[in-house]
């Protein structure tokens, strides 16, 4: 029980961060396997068909909604800190 505790927030960073990265990369990323395997175009298909063929606002409108999707993850992961462990909320006076 007392595990579950201290590696939750370890848990809520990882899970962050694997969310908050859709784009195909070199690293071991599960949704370019994903769309490679099942042959299904998503996010960073499109990305990356669009600088290929220099349509720059579809390339904009695709780093924007990444970068949003970055963010409110890891928001989403710090907020959950609170709850994962007890020591934040007693610094907080909760």
């Amino acid at each position: 029980m007392r595990v579950s505790k201290v590696i939750g927030i370890a848990v809520a960073t990882v899970w962050a961060g694997m969310l908050g990265a859709p784009i195909p990369s070199a690293s071991a990323d599960p949704c370019s396997d994903v769309e490679v395997i099942f042959a299904r175009p998503g996010l960073g298909t499109l990305i990356y068909d669009s600088i290929e063929s220099r349509n720059y606002p579809v390339v904009r409108g695709g780093v924007l909604v990444v970068a949003i999707l970055f963010v409110t993850c890891n928001l989403l992961a710090d907020l959950s800190y609170r709850f994962l462990d007890p020591r934040i909320r007693a610094e907080q006076g909760l």
